[in-house]
């Protein structure tokens, strides 16, 4: 979900049924599918740490990069992860 912060995006998620993806979850998914992070900055709201921060993922010069980002913010081109249901 683009254009929006992790904190909107979930509630988004949660109207539709939806689940924030994790980081763990979206690892995994950046392992089996690299080319995600090619035009695209992965926030993976289902990961928080401390009072507001969640965790994402982006392509840096030397591979993929894990770190933290404010959840009330938003940037274009970055997007909140979520999934349907899990196995």
């Amino acid at each position: 979900m683009f254009g929006k912060s992790p904190n909107e995006a979930v509630k988004q998620f949660q109207e539709e049924g939806r689940s924030p993806l994790t980081a763990r979850e979206g690892v995994a998914l950046i392992i089996q599918y690299p080319k995600i992070l090619k035009d695209r900055y992965m926030d993976l709201p289902g990961s928080r740490r401390g009072a507001g921060e969640v965790a994402f993922l982006w392509l840096g010069e030397n591979g993929p990069v894990f770190d933290w980002l404010n959840s009330d913010g938003s940037i274009a081109r970055w997007g909140s992860a979520s999934c349907s249901r899990r196995l």
